[in-house]
């Protein structure tokens, strides 16, 4: 456990950057004691949710006009500034948050063995699920917002509804070791999935037979996921490098290699598809031309590894979690002037 300095883990202030060229850092955020796992905006982009190895959601407002709010399972959400007083969302570490773009929902995923929905205007808890036998690693939603999918430690996938009765739709089974993330394509057709068996691997959504396996990484696949067109996918994995798939037809044909300096932990395109960022062991933050994989510039501010990262709704900014137990928010960006039109 790497705990932070109480002095700074208590600290709820805001501290501010000027946007250099290659730092774009407007605010970091420290509201854990311990490692982020996950950082995700409201669907207004005015609220970022975050949870880590702390066992706690903290859900706070970028302009720093309303306290923070640290969700808990008991159906209150508390904004008192000791933290240590604070009701745990988990009884274990927090490994995922997404947010549902659509619905008035917010997931989050735990080594708990469970997967709880919380409500984003009311703060508080609608519905703990258990499906897996072991760690839950992510959750992602459909882009209609109906179906979720999990990922555990059992190497299974499950594929949920996002509504009451909240049920099981089918469970997938085919990797041969733990299942790290998994995303749908935005038609609701496809499902990826990577894991830790070094393979990224595309399901019929409908079926949940396995399309097609690709064994292109050479270790850990720890992040998949589609842009908005549903025509390109990107794999992140231990072995340094992301990749970018063309998808087409359920087919995806490996297209640019990204490198990092070491492990790369995660990897998100912009809405609009035109930026790829990716975060890794190397504490970097690198942002790409998602068409042609041209190395634009670097965010510089974290201190260990970063471990997820997301774009806002509008593509105008990043929010990132980290080992040195801070989340950072980045911006703003214009993507037209990064890559061209």
């Amino acid at each position: 456990m790497k705990f932070l300095n109480f002095i700074f883990a208590f600290s709820l202030t805001f501290f501010s950057s000027a946007a250099f060229c290659e730092d774009y850092l407007l605010h970091t955020l420290m509201a854990h004691t311990d490692i982020v796992n996950s950082a995700d905006f409201s669907n207004d982009g005015e609220y970022v949710y975050s949870g880590g190895y702390d066992n706690r959601l903290v859900k706070w407002k970028l302009d720093n006009s309303e306290g923070l709010t640290y969700l808990s399972s008991s159906l209150t959400s508390n904004t008192d500034a000791n933290l240590m007083s604070q009701p745990k969302a988990h009884k274990d570490i927090i490994n995922y948050v997404r947010v549902n773009r659509v619905l008035d929902v917010v997931a989050t995923a735990s080594n708990d063995m469970t997967i709880k929905l919380w409500s984003h205007t009311k703060s508080q808890i609608i519905k703990t699920l258990k499906g897996h036998s072991h760690y839950v690693n992510s959750v992602n939603f459909s882009a209609d917002g109906k179906r979720m999918v999990s990922t555990g430690s059992d190497k299974r996938i499950i594929v949920w509804g996002a509504q009451n009765p909240f049920d099981i739709k089918m469970t997938l089974s085919g990797h041969k070791d733990i299942v790290r993330d998994a995303d749908f394509s935005p038609n609701g057709l496809y499902i990826i999935s990577g894991g830790e068996d070094a393979t990224v691997r595309v399901w019929s959504a409908k079926t949940g037979k396995i399309v097609q396996t690709a064994s292109d990484h050479t270790g850990i696949v720890t992040s998949v996921s589609f842009d908005a067109s549903g025509k390109r996918a990107v794999s992140s994995s231990e072995d340094g490098t992301a990749i970018i798939w063309d998808f087409q037809g359920g087919a995806l044909v490996k297209d640019v290699i990204l490198n990092h300096k070491i492990a790369v932990k995660v990897a998100a395109f912009s809405p609009d598809g035109k930026l790829l960022a990716t975060g890794g062991e190397d504490s970097d933050i690198r942002l790409w031309d998602a068409l042609t994989g041209e190395y634009l510039f670097s965010l510089i501010g974290h201190s260990e590894a970063v471990n997820d990262l997301r774009f806002s709704p509008d593509g105008k900014n990043i929010v990132s979690a980290s080992d040195d137990g801070s989340v950072k928010v980045w911006g703003p960006f214009n993507s037209d002037s990064l890559v061209g039109e």
